[in-house]
């Protein structure tokens, strides 16, 4: 019996208390705008406690807010507001200091005549809610503390449901998408996708009608990757994937260069700090480390796959080729087949071409070589003011230097090789002056041909004449041998 009169008691407590806490008020609303609902008269204006505005139809149709507000003791505070309605009367609620107290305004869209205020006072500093005619606003709006009526609105705006449509806004109260993220002012907009455990999957997933379609997964397909996963393709489903040294692969789960397409085998980009980048097929630049800068091959293989490769490095370009089977991470020691330097210059099978435009080390095979230009071509042969050495002077000059004038000996083009222009025109002179030794002598054979004829002509003139004579002998022979 004496437990029963206890419990009683403490009901009758419980039902007074409640009735103390709880003061519910019909107001009035004259006209739109800025309206006081309650205040809290604590130090500063400080004070808490929840309301619920309601109307209960008749000229305004039902609509119910519920509204809980705090005031602290400087100039701040806080807002939550749940609609189970629709929004129809009031758009927004704020927190205002005159100096003194501190005022719960909600702005009203329309005049209403009768609106029930009910207000929950049993948390600290509870306040109280105003009588008759709602008074218009005043003071000063506590920072941070305007905020919209929606189906939910959480401290400020820092998370909206919209009403009407149903939309999200995290720093909005008015997102433009089902879900919307608004950093404040000076801040960054940050969304966090936290695992408990480290090695669990993360997922950001798209679907079409319900069907995945694209997802974002971190810490897939195995722990530090992040992977844009195909989910409407299974056999190409690791479209880029993205590991813990910010390697990148397409089509591929393990990059060891920077940028791998296809396979290990396939196209790889890589770059350094220190100038380098390099694109090709096994082949990388390493970053960072001991061997920072050096080319290396990712992937082992023993099928002679090797590797191929073009790197750039400050302002040049360098080509690699080999066909042998390759270790991984090993660095690569032969010299680049060819090379074009800052200036265009292009070595090929050397990195150096003794300042010329392209050097070749090796044989060069072509159908047809030409040079577009030469100034010193050498038709000056040919003109009446050369002097054309004679054969004898020739022949002095070869007894002497052993090679013709103005031709490299065989000692200087060993030591210097020759200009293939310059050699050219050198040949043509000398063929030019043979030809004129040709001419020369042409004619000469032409002027003793001449000669030939006139003294084979005066001969037969002779033997004719001689024979005369002859005949003549044999004449007087006969005169003579009849007088005897």
């Amino acid at each position: 019996m004496k437990k029963i009169i206890i419990a009683f008691a403490i009901l009758i407590s419980t039902l007074v208390s409640y009735a103390q806490n709880t003061i519910t008020k019909n107001v009035i609303v004259d006209a739109p705008g800025w309206k006081r609902v309650a205040k809290f008269s604590g130090s500063a204006g400080r004070g808490y406690n929840e309301i619920t505005i309601l109307t209960k139809g008749g000229t305004v149709a039902p609509t119910v807010s519920k509204i809980s507000w705090f005031k602290g003791y400087s100039d701040y505070g806080g807002i939550h507001t749940e609609t189970l309605s629709r929004v129809r009367y009031w758009s927004q609620a704020r927190i205002t200091f005159d100096g003194t107290n501190g005022f719960l305004e909600i702005n009203f869209t329309k005049e209403i005549p009768s609106l029930t205020i009910h207000l929950n006072r049993a948390a600290w500093t509870g306040g109280t809610i105003f009588e008759g005619t709602l008074p218009n606003r005043g003071g000063d709006v506590v920072t941070g503390t305007i905020t919209n009526f929606g189906r939910f609105n959480v401290a400020s705006n820092k998370l909206f449901v919209n009403n009407g449509n149903g939309h999200v806004g995290i720093g909005t109260a008015n997102p433009s998408a089902l879900l919307e993220i608004k950093s404040g002012k000076d801040k960054n907009s940050e969304l966090h996708l936290n695992t408990t455990t480290k090695d669990k999957v993360s997922v950001l997933r798209f679907q079409d009608e319900g069907k995945s379609s694209w997802g974002f997964l971190s810490n897939y397909p195995n722990e530090g990757k992040f992977n844009l996963y195909n989910y409407k393709n299974a056999n190409k489903k690791y479209a880029l994937t993205i590991d813990k040294e910010s390697n990148v692969g397409i089509g591929i789960t393990t990059p060891s260069a920077q940028l791998v397409v296809g396979s290990n085998f396939g196209a790889s980009i890589s770059g350094t700090t220190g100038g380098n980048a390099i694109f090709g097929s096994n082949i990388a630049v390493q970053q960072g480390g001991n061997n920072h800068d050096k080319i290396y091959t990712p992937y082992t293989h023993n099928n002679k796959y090797g590797y191929a490769g073009i790197r750039a490095s400050w302002g040049k370009l360098l080509f690699y080729t080999n066909k042998e089977n390759t270790v991984a991470n090993q660095i690569v020691t032969p010299e680049p087949k060819m090379f074009i330097n800052d200036t265009g210059d292009v070595a090929i099978g050397t990195s150096d071409t003794k300042g010329f435009k392209l050097g070749v080390n090796g044989k060069i095979a072509a159908t047809e070589v030409k040079v577009a230009t030469y100034s010193n071509w050498p038709d000056f042969v040919f003109k009446k003011e050369y002097k054309l050495p004679t054969l004898t002077e020739v022949e002095n000059h070869i007894k002497e230097k052993g090679h013709l004038q103005n031709i490299s000996s065989a000692k200087e083009v060993e030591k210097n090789g020759f200009f293939l222009g310059e050699m050219d025109a050198k040949l043509l002179q000398k063929i030019e002056e043979l030809t004129l030794y040709t001419i020369q002598q042409e004619k000469e054979l032409q002027s003793q041909k001449t000669q030939i004829r006139k003294q084979e002509n005066e001969i037969l003139e002779l033997k004719k004449q001689n024979k005369e004579i002859e005949k003549l002998k044999v004449l007087v022979k006969q005169l003579i041998d009849s007088k005897k």
